[in-house]
């Protein structure tokens, strides 16, 4: 359901500012999420003015892992 709601809701902008879909996502890992984690109850797009405030929201979800062997590589 996730990768639908990404692929057909309008989460990026393009080189003219122009809100648009993203449809060149790429699954990088893919988990279960442990019991006390499951906040997540819809699709939403959030933006984080820092790389320190979305490591954040990775290790409130129980993702630190995730985030320190896949999201660090990709913005760094």
């Amino acid at each position: 359901e996730y990768l639908l709601l990404q692929k057909t809701s309008k989460v990026d902008v393009d080189s003219s500012g122009k809100k648009c879909k993203e449809k060149m996502i790429s699954v990088l890992f893919e988990t279960k999420v442990q019991t006390e984690h499951k906040r997540f109850l819809a699709f939403e797009v959030k933006e984080y003015s820092s790389l320190d405030a979305l490591q954040k929201e990775f290790e409130t979800a129980g993702l630190k892992k995730l985030f320190s062997e896949f999201v660090l590589g990709l913005v760094k």
